[in-house]
């Protein structure tokens, strides 16, 4: 995936970013059609300001083999010798379902981005960082 993967999703919250209703949160949701990462994007209220919280799901493959293509697509480098392509069968199936159907209850649909969001309050992740 290029690093432009997540600009089209982006558009339409860039009108958020400068919305006259300070509470207001937007969300946009997409799958990239070549590499099959779901991502979110969310803006979000935080304090005076407003947040940019992007939560990206990823299938990996199972880690037992280093030439599964689902590993390939995100650990080579670009410049790398020949693109690695997915099977059909790897694009239908959603990482973020995924994830949700591994994780315990307590992972709901909504509760990575939450908890993602949860790090910048009171910069919550410069202690996450410094372990």
């Amino acid at each position: 995936m290029n690093d432009t993967w997540w600009l089209k999703s982006a558009k339409p919250l860039v009108g958020a970013l400068s919305s006259k209703d300070a509470n207001a949160e937007f969300r946009s949701a997409d799958t990239c059609k070549v590499c099959n990462t779901d991502y979110e994007l969310k803006v979000s209220p935080f304090g005076d300001a407003r947040a940019l919280v992007v939560t990206r799901w990823i299938n990996l493959g199972s880690g037992q083999d280093p030439l599964d293509p689902r590993w390939l697509m995100h650990a080579r480098e670009p410049t790398s010798k020949g693109p690695v392509w997915l099977e059909k069968s790897d694009m239908a199936i959603s990482p973020r379902v995924l994830f949700e159907t591994a994780c315990s209850s307590d992972q709901s649909l909504e509760a990575r981005p939450s908890r993602n969001f949860a790090y910048l309050q009171d910069r919550r992740y410069e202690e996450v960082l410094k372990t």
